[in-house]
């Protein structure tokens, strides 16, 4: 695919430190960028950017990896969890892998 040159401004602190980093990772700063842009497309291609999570006001709301998410996202979120958190999580799966099979049973 043909690329596009892109110029913009960065604070320069902000970019003293992308050096430092960027030199220790043994990256460029393109391929840097790049990645995170396409996490960024990744995530927000197909979704409403008009529709923020900051528009949740529940304070009950958790937030948990989507049921799609790569195994990678999903080991590192399991790895910081509590136990209790671990608890309520197995609660909700629980419950969907009832309405899971339900499905199945009327599907088959």
């Amino acid at each position: 695919m043909p690329e596009k040159i892109v110029n913009f401004f960065l604070d320069e602190e902000k970019k003293k430190k992308l050096d430092v980093i960027s030199a220790r990772d043994g990256k460029t700063i393109k391929e840097i960028l790049t990645e995170v842009i396409d996490e960024y497309i990744k995530v927000h291609d197909d979704g409403n950017s008009q529709f923020v999570l900051d528009k949740f006001q529940d304070p009950d709301f958790e937030a948990w990896p989507a049921i799609g998410a790569n195994a990678e996202k999903l080991r590192r979120f399991y790895m910081k969890i509590s136990k209790s958190e671990f608890q309520k999580i197995e609660k909700k799966i629980r419950t969907y892998l009832d309405f899971h099979n339900k499905a199945s049973d009327r599907l088959s």
